[in-house]
């Protein structure tokens, strides 16, 4: 992958696993202003059926999810001001809680166009369920549980493309994995919950 191309990316290499930036930058720049932080949000992404949008009970937003293998995408673009490295947060749903790789809720994350990941994040919701988290994206390296940072470096400043794809389906209301927004940011340390705090879960 070149410069500016998503994945667990290296300062060298633009795109080998690595553990990922710093806050204020590993290529030596300065962290960007917090006007480059923004929040994405799955509605108004551009889809590729299956990949739908429905209505979030509790939420109050729509959310996306495609019911089919490894099928359907969600397109999010976005601008920045100021060069990289990006960092990037999902707020995802969860059927299941827990730390099975085998039960884990799981989406492909791109940026750019560059190398597709998988994202287990239901390997990061050990708990309750039916559950919406905001959790940092990160990269499976295809044992078990373990992730790696996934962490966009050397990305210049201009337009840019995240695309959500699919990874497994389900059979309908809340057993599939489901995306609502995305939380863009050039600080390691953002809270997204800042962007938009979950609501409690109804009783």
């Amino acid at each position: 992958m070149g410069e500016g191309e998503g994945g667990s990316a290296s300062e060298e290499s633009g795109g080998t696993a690595s553990e990922g930036g710093t806050a204020d930058g590993s290529s030596g720049a300065p962290a960007c202003t917090v006007e480059d932080d923004q929040i994405l949000w799955a509605s108004d992404g551009v889809l590729l059926a299956p990949m739908a949008l429905e209505d979030a009970t509790g939420l109050g937003i729509q959310v996306a999810g495609s019911r089919t293998p490894e099928m359907g995408t969600l397109t999010l673009s976005f601008s920045t001001t100021c060069e990289g490295p990006l960092h990037l947060w999902a707020m995802v749903w969860d059927a299941m809680g827990g730390v099975d790789p085998e039960n884990a809720d799981s989406i492909y994350v791109q940026v750019d166009g560059g190398e597709e990941w998988p994202w287990l994040y239901g390997c990061d919701t050990d708990g309750d369920d039916e559950l919406w988290h905001w959790l940092p994206v990160r990269a499976w390296t295809m044992n078990g549980c373990e992730h790696d940072a996934f962490v966009v470096e050397g990305l210049p400043a201009g337009d840019h493309t995240i695309v959500i794809r699919g990874r497994e389906g389900g059979v309908g209301g809340i057993d599939i994995a489901a995306l609502g927004a995305v939380v863009v940011s050039h600080v390691e340390e953002t809270d997204p919950s800042t962007f938009y705090e979950i609501p409690p879960p109804m009783e």
